[in-house]
């Protein structure tokens, strides 16, 4: 049995309606998790394609715009990162860093099998050992995984962890 939310949009004055379809366990996990949010299913569906089509509008508008707090630029240096993982474990990789700003960084590990890449994707944060260009400064910062995507390697993306704030003072070479 297939249920069917319908929306028609009160405020205003050319309302479209948009119609689909949810089978039932779909549309209580909804019920469910709207009533969870303070709202009726048919406002949090509201609520849900708003705010997606608010940040594709603000993507679209901007498409190569940095969305960091601070600029980042591209880079390749080459690095140790030990990665923590979920069971208490970790293991050192070697890594390449692609990005950098002052408030994190983008890293890819290279040669990643199927098994390691399902590990990795479990990972919630890493230590990072390079040498800074420029400087030939030695640096490490703990790092807090915010995004793991695939693109012929396994990339993190990750912010800087705040108690290493006062050592990113080390790379501003870089940004100048």
């Amino acid at each position: 049995m297939l249920s069917s939310i319908s929306w028609r949009a009160p405020q205003m004055s050319d309302s479209i309606r948009v119609c689909f379809d949810l089978s039932s366990d779909e549309f209580q996990a909804l019920q469910f998790y709207a009533q969870n949010k303070g709202y009726s299913s048919e406002s949090f569906v509201r609520h849900i394609i708003r705010e997606r089509l608010e940040a594709y509008i603000k993507s679209a508008a901007t498409p190569d715009a940095d969305r960091r707090k601070e600029p980042r630029i591209e880079v390749s240096i080459p690095a140790v990162s030990l990665v923590n993982f979920p069971d208490n474990t970790s293991r050192s990789y070697p890594v390449t860093i692609r990005d950098l700003s002052k408030g994190g960084l983008k890293i890819s590990f290279a040669e990643v099998d199927n098994s390691l890449y399902q590990k990795l994707r479990n990972a919630t944060d890493f230590e990072i050992v390079f040498t800074v260009p420029k400087t030939v400064t030695t640096v490490a910062f703990s790092c807090k995984v915010c995004r793991i995507s695939y693109d012929n390697s396994v990339l993190f993306a990750a912010r800087f962890d705040c108690e290493c704030a006062s050592g990113i003072r080390v790379l501003d070479n870089l940004f100048n």
